[in-house]
């Protein structure tokens, strides 16, 4: 049953225009290497040797925050706000 129906699409490729083939083993071609890029581990690439975002958005995100807590503390301290109608 399997090999009948695996017969019937070779027979309905063998049927179809050359470009057509073409353009079918082009892309099974280009799955097939990416399939296989996969399999096998990068070396040294620049994602492994880059700076850690996180450590630094972090330092940022702190440094901000102590600037905007300082300013409001600022700010409620000086009244500015009182009798702001």
């Amino acid at each position: 049953m399997l090999k009948s129906k695996v017969e019937g699409k070779i027979k309905a490729l063998k049927k179809l225009p050359m470009k057509t083939k073409i353009v079918i083993a082009v892309g099974l071609a280009g799955i097939l290497l990416i399939f296989v890029s996969e399999m096998f581990p990068a070396k040294n690439t620049a994602e492994s040797k880059s700076i850690p975002t996180e450590s630094v958005a972090t330092d940022d995100t702190d440094s901000y925050k102590k600037q905007i807590e300082k300013e409001l503390k600022d700010v409620l301290k000086s009244g500015e706000l009182a009798g702001a109608r």
